[in-house]
């Protein structure tokens, strides 16, 4: 028997650092007929070689400096005549961003399954957020793309509640929370490298490893720094601001993924110190299904998407409850949850794979 043909259209390029949407097509795989296509990317900076023998991937021309108005406007007109001429031949149309899907609106048969994956509410990024035009035009096609979608997945409960009360929609019973997960076969647990850990006389490494971005917390990293003289953080990512000055506040550059595990081995503490804003309490954060494999003490804001998190993460809702746990670790007194059994078998409940039997099972069952 054939499989029916899915048409994955992905809002990051297949060469952007591996995250859900890349994921998720390939697990889709293994039921349908899958074809990404993700607008082509210019970032060099956060490119990387995602391989993949499981989907076929296709980069669709995209403008560069979208984020000028006019040529956003012209860049659309391109990706949507690209993508127009490709939709017939597909049963499943799957959309990550609603402005997607105001580009092919028109052409989407009525006998089309359309799928919306919502990971993160975009209506929240500053560059829909503060411009007013585009926010309306963002609101539209989302409440469109809402009424239209056969089934909806979202990474968050939070995501669930916030696009039901902002579109007054009563959907819940085509929405499925399809949390983050993290990939089977990345999952290692490794030892402590002792000879690096159990140097005399060094400030305890507090590492964070994502992008970093205004969702960041630097006045509770800076207040750290300036009470506590034994400690140093590490930062690694690709950077959307401009870190402080401060001797012991170190950012290291972006990560190879074979390289996060030999990081996170040297540090002494993982940190997930974000603000809350509405962006934040929209993610399901997969950052923390990674650190976890560290087996070296997790620390992350409270709310209620890390809250699942609690028997494995320190969780803070203060500065003084953040400085708590600091003191901790300079005293020598701060360990892993879980022993590194109970972290495997939290993990392995937590894969990709799993979520992928979810989604099949909602998408035939409705």
């Amino acid at each position: 028997m054939n499989k029916l043909k899915l048409m994955y259209i992905s809002n990051i390029s297949w060469s952007w650092i591996k995250q859900r949407p890349q994921f998720l097509a390939e697990g889709l795989s293994k039921y349908y007929e899958v074809d990404v296509y993700s607008r082509k990317a210019y970032r060099k900076s956060k490119m990387v070689e995602n391989t993949t023998n499981k989907v076929s991937v296709y980069d669709i021309f995209r403008l560069p400096y979208e984020k000028v108005k006019f040529i956003e406007m012209f860049s659309n007109k391109i990706v949507g005549y690209q993508l127009k001429k490709k939709l017939k031949k597909y049963d499943i149309i799957w959309i990550s961003d609603p402005r997607d899907y105001l580009l092919i609106k028109k052409h989407v048969s009525a006998n089309q399954s359309l799928i919306f994956d919502c990971m993160d509410d975009y209506a929240e990024f500053p560059i829909i957020k503060l411009s007013q035009q585009r926010l309306i035009k963002y609101l539209n096609a989302e409440r469109s793309l809402l009424l239209n979608s056969t089934q909806i997945f979202v990474s968050s409960f939070y995501l669930s509640k916030t696009l039901q009360k902002r579109n007054n929609l009563h959907i819940s019973s085509k929405i499925e929370i399809i949390n983050n997960a993290i990939c089977e076969e990345k999952i290692k647990i490794e030892k402590n490298k002792s000879d690096f850990y159990h140097l005399p006389h060094r400030k305890k490494i507090i590492t964070y490893i994502g992008t970093i971005s205004s969702w960041l917390d630097m006045s509770l990293i800076i207040n750290s720094l300036n009470i506590y003289d034994d400690i140093e953080y590490h930062m690694y990512g690709p950077k959307d601001i401009e870190l402080p000055k401060h001797e012991r506040l170190k950012y290291l550059g972006i990560l190879d993924h074979n390289e996060v595990f030999e990081v996170m081995a040297e540090a002494d503490m993982l940190i997930m110190p974000f603000l809350l804003t509405p962006l934040v309490m929209s993610v399901n954060p997969v950052k923390l299904y990674e650190y976890i494999q560290a087996d070296k003490p997790v620390v992350s804001i409270k709310y209620d998407e890390t809250e699942q998190f609690a028997d494995y993460v320190y969780l803070y809702s203060t500065q003084d409850e953040y400085f708590c746990i600091i003191k901790k670790l300079i005293d020598n007194r701060l360990n892993a949850l879980k022993s590194k059994e109970e972290t495997l078998g939290f993990l392995k409940k937590n894969t990709w794979d799993n979520r992928i039997i979810k989604i099949i099972k909602k998408m035939k069952n409705g």
